[in-house]
């Protein structure tokens, strides 16, 4: 009994020590390389043509087309060494007076998303959505780039109405249950 407990300690040994090279192995260096890798690949094969490294920067830019009022966003996909954030900025600011209306109306939808989450500036009146992904000890697969990417876009487009209208003094709670409305019922089609 216990020759076969052994023989099978061994082989989960054999086969941890067989895995590749874990996130924790690596120069912090080496895992900006890595993570910078599996983007671009991300980005050559979904043949998207206006993203941009900057290796000064370990960043990636580039715009997307929304179907929101907000008409479009530039997104950031900002390579660190223990993770990868995707950013959807669009141009809207938000005028000062209405900054505590927004802070509501993004709270909430924030409270009922899972993948990408809004933030805001209350200095600037910057909102944008955000996705991000630790890097503690495997690396993001494309798919997971690609999750990052879409639900950050998709989360600014469909709450990207009712932000804009809450941007301009609409009231946020209203707004926001219209708003899960027509996510409703976009989603039903």
């Amino acid at each position: 009994m216990h020759k076969r407990i052994l023989a099978l300690l061994a082989a989960l040994v054999m086969m941890v020590a067989a895995l590749p090279a874990m996130a924790t192995e690596l120069t912090d260096e080496q895992k900006i390389e890595q993570l910078a890798n599996t983007v671009q690949v991300y980005i050559d094969s979904s043949e998207f043509t206006t993203f941009e490294y900057d290796s000064q920067k370990e960043q990636f830019a580039g715009l997307f087309e929304l179907d929101s009022t907000l008409g479009e966003c530039d997104v950031y996909i900002d390579i660190y060494y223990d993770m990868v954030a995707v950013n959807a900025v669009p141009s809207l600011r938000v005028p000062e007076e209405y900054r505590a209306n927004v802070a509501v109306f993004i709270n909430m939808a924030n409270y009922r998303e899972y993948y990408s989450y809004f933030r805001m500036d209350p200095e600037t009146g910057y909102v944008y959505s955000r996705g991000m992904q630790l890097v503690e000890y495997a690396f993001p697969t494309t798919d997971e780039i690609d999750v990052l990417l879409t639900m950050a876009v998709l989360t600014l487009d469909d709450y990207g109405n009712g932000l804009s209208k809450v941007a301009m003094g609409a009231d946020p709670v209203e707004t926001f249950n219209a708003t899960v409305e027509e996510i409703k019922a976009k989603d039903a089609d």
